[in-house]
């Protein structure tokens, strides 16, 4: 027969100095590292030396707060705050959006970062306006790039003066509309002379067919091929009502 299975004796914890240093290297493990050259002499002052800033958690879907923030650490002018659970606002017209929760670092290099985002949309922003104005964007695809950067900047998840940008945005609207209207102006003024260039190609060779002047008649045609080969193009049916003027003026 087997002997009974003696119970297992409970284990016994590690001394409160070997606790100490396990918890410490677990900690270790989740903190940032100090950022290179940065002194440290003591336990506090390793903690405190931050890593380079990573990208932070940010929230899926907009999130507002109706009351301004009270706990603010660092503030930037009037645009957004960091409080001291690292949540991030930003105004956003007249109320606090919530854009994230900056827990890489202090909240200074939060703020920081914020405020690099907001500098590269608004340099962004900037350039697409300036080739606007200046006419090298128009047309539909400058009227769909500025509804775009429109959604971008009311989706910002960045601190700085978000509503400037959304007015320079606004701005160009009309800029764009002007642009398309005189594009289309000048369309239809190019189709009209195209038409006009190919009608009267088509209206000489009518008045050929009766001529004879064999070889005159002759050299005139070729030459009349050659500018209807070399005239602006037109829509299909367009084209093809006139070629078979002028090509019936030939046979």
């Amino acid at each position: 027969m087997f002997a009974p299975q003696q119970p297992r004796p409970a284990p016994v914890p590690p001394p409160a100095h070997q606790a100490t240093q396990q918890a410490a290297e677990t900690v270790s493990g989740v903190l940032p590292p100090p950022l290179a050259g940065a002194e440290s002499e003591t336990d506090e002052d390793t903690t405190a030396a931050a890593a380079v800033p990573a990208a932070p958690v940010v929230h899926e879907e907009p999130v507002y707060d109706d009351g301004a923030p009270e706990d603010a650490v660092i503030a930037s002018e009037d645009h957004g705050t960091i409080d001291s659970d690292g949540i991030v606002r930003v105004i956003d017209g007249n109320r606090w959006r919530i854009i994230g929760s900056w827990q890489a670092g202090t909240p200074e290099q939060g703020m920081v970062f914020y405020q690099t985002k907001f500098a590269d949309l608004a340099a962004v922003v900037n350039l697409f306006a300036s080739r606007v104005r200046s006419g090298k964007a128009t047309g539909e695809p400058a009227a769909a790039r500025a509804v775009q950067l429109a959604g971008e900047v009311a989706h910002a998840h960045a601190i700085g003066d978000l509503a400037s940008l959304a007015e320079v945005l606004q701005s160009l609207a009309p800029v764009i509309a002007e642009h398309k209207a005189k594009a289309a102006a000048d369309r239809a003024a190019a189709r009209a002379a195209a038409i006009a260039k190919r009608d009267a190609i088509a209206t000489e060779a009518e008045t050929l067919v009766e001529s004879t002047a064999w070889k005159a008649t002759s050299d005139r045609f070729r030459t009349l091929l050659d500018e209807w080969k070399s005239a602006a193009r037109l829509d299909r049916g367009t084209e093809q009502d006139l070629w078979g003027r002028f090509s019936t003026a030939r046979s």
